[in-house]
């Protein structure tokens, strides 16, 4: 929680928070003691009969429970955000969505640089190109995954705790093992499974959703390849008119490269993103252009030091207050794992085709 429970606190005029959940009793006991959390718990049910007060949970724990942590809190009446991904099958998606429907309580999925001010800005660029003078699509997301890095440094003092109870563990393996097996039909210990999430752990939900309010879902997967260590993955999607070039991976250099770039006939315009981790980080785009006149342009605009988080719990509140419509709504999620589903086909039949 080195991101939401400071970020929530600096929004202490919208949002009071007053309970806290993890498997890990040091783990609540620390974050109630630095951010003044006045009730702890280590299960969720137990902590939905307790506060009835509560208005709203934010799911942020294990991606393998999210669906089922959903499901009870919309049953017990709770508004809810979580982080993506938001589902690990889209039988849970269903799962969430109708316990939505029935509840009539909001669910908000995390994405949050689809909230990012630079976003919007580069969305409306891009909006007002002629779809058939786009040439070409690349997204680069490459980070750094050293144990001192970015977070240890952003000023946060996130900590480790591991008293998480073996059973816990246990329980979260074996979830992890039967959601894989129903999402990809594959044997989990089979070679090509093993493969599969090795490559599945590179492709960013944050990437994917970009694409998709930028361009909507592809017409297909053109081709899906890791490098030769495995921690690089590069996927070419068809779209309408153009390709788009998907680059992820990590390295030992303390950096994030995370951009997408729309190159069209006379206009190229790049989004770049920096480290969601240390606040007012700039997010700037970039527009090259040929004026009619022949004369080259080239014009950077940063609409805020305002982190993407913050903006993220705003439009929240006033998704909240009944002031705006969710976007990053559980059916908007929902065709992350399609698309998903279809790019992890793709690199197991070219895994079976190496053998």
């Amino acid at each position: 929680m080195c991101t939401h429970l400071p970020t929530l606190g600096f929004l202490s005029h919208m949002y009071e928070v007053t309970a806290i959940v993890d498997v890990s009793k040091q783990a609540v006991e620390h974050c109630a003691r630095k951010f003044n959390i006045p009730r702890t718990f280590t299960d969720v049910p137990e902590m939905l009969a307790a506060c009835s007060d509560v208005d709203m949970v934010l799911i942020c724990h294990s991606d393998e429970f999210h669906s089922v942590h959903a499901v009870q809190c919309l049953k017990a009446g709770k508004h809810l955000f979580i982080e993506k991904p938001m589902a690990q099958t889209l039988r849970e998606a269903d799962d969430i969505e109708a316990a939505r429907l029935a509840s009539g309580k909001l669910v908000f999925v995390g994405y949050m640089r689809r909230y990012a001010t630079a976003f919007l800005r580069f969305k409306e660029a891009v909006g007002k190109l002629d779809p058939a003078q786009i040439n070409y699509v690349r997204f680069r997301n490459f980070t750094s995954r050293v144990k001192d890095g970015i977070i240890s440094q952003s000023g946060t003092y996130s900590q480790r705790f591991s008293d998480i109870p073996e059973e816990a563990s246990a329980k979260r393996r074996q979830v992890a093992m039967s959601q894989f097996e129903e999402y990809t039909g594959l044997d989990y210990k089979s070679p090509v499974a093993q493969y599969i999430r090795a490559c599945k752990f590179h492709i960013s939900p944050h990437d994917l959703s970009l694409m998709r309010e930028l361009f909507g879902l592809p017409r297909h997967v053109i081709s899906a390849v890791p490098s030769a260590r495995g921690n690089f993955l590069s996927i070419l999607l068809q779209y309408d008119g153009f390709v788009l070039a998907y680059e992820s991976g990590e390295d030992a250099v303390l950096s994030v490269d995370a951009t997408v770039e729309v190159l069209a006939q006379y206009q190229r315009l790049k989004l770049a993103f920096d480290s969601p981790y240390i606040k007012g980080l700039p997010i700037t785009v970039t527009t090259l252009s040929r004026q009619p006149n022949g004369d080259f342009s080239e014009e950077t605009i940063r609409p805020t030091y305002e982190d993407y988080y913050t903006l993220m719990f705003k439009e929240l509140h006033r998704c909240l207050s009944g002031d705006a419509e969710i976007k990053t709504t559980v059916l908007d999620s929902r065709e992350e794992i399609s698309m998903l589903s279809n790019i992890l086909k793709v690199l197991a039949e070219g895994f079976e085709k190496s053998q």
